[in-house]
């Protein structure tokens, strides 16, 4: 009787764990003690005959990949007109600035509003920016002080390669960012 006897050896947790054996459909918890041993006289559990034959096939896997989320985002498609009606236009090719802002991964300008204090502060974020930022900042504060009329506050962050500019100039930032050709 002993050798027909399988044994299994369960840990004591919060979830019951499911048995693998035949005719139980989970472990008794009445059995769980530290590190019960749980025995059942089901021989016919690891049966060759019970197993199902696998087929591998790759001719239906495309229909697979189409319900699969692609891992990067594709290209933008080429237009005839810009701007498009969505008002996207692309980074020009050939840049003549000690700077550069990269677009983001859904080739996007990286222009934020950001709102603190219950919505009484506003500032604009401009994120990814390589080279010369300080000369970046020179320009954005040279184009939008004639714009507002008063002294523009900024925030240079060299390390993290940001700027934050006080008050809502999200669409003035942008249309200066693509007029330069980012």
């Amino acid at each position: 009787m002993a050798a027909s006897m399988i044994s299994v050896v369960c840990r004591c947790g919060r979830n019951i764990l499911r048995s693998q054996i035949k005719g139980k459909k989970y472990c008794d918890e009445r059995a769980w003690h530290g590190s019960a041993v749980l025995r059942a006289t089901d021989e016919s559990t690891h049966r060759e005959e019970e197993y199902v034959d696998i087929e591998f096939s790759t001719d239906e896997f495309k229909y697979v990949e189409k319900l699969l989320p692609s891992k990067t985002v594709p290209e933008p498609p080429k237009h005839t007109l810009y701007p498009t009606p969505s008002g996207w236009v692309p980074p020009a090719a050939n840049l003549s600035t000690p700077y550069a802002v990269n677009r983001t991964k859904n080739h996007n300008l990286p222009v934020y509003l950001q709102v603190k204090v219950g919505g009484t502060r506003k500032l604009t974020l401009i994120r990814k920016i390589d080279g010369d930022i300080w000369a970046l900042e020179a320009d954005i504060r040279n184009f939008l002080e004639p714009i507002t009329g008063k002294k523009c506050l900024t925030q240079v962050h060299e390390v993290a390669r940001f700027i934050r500019v006080r008050g809502n100039y999200v669409t003035e930032v942008g249309k200066f960012l693509i007029d330069k050709g980012f």
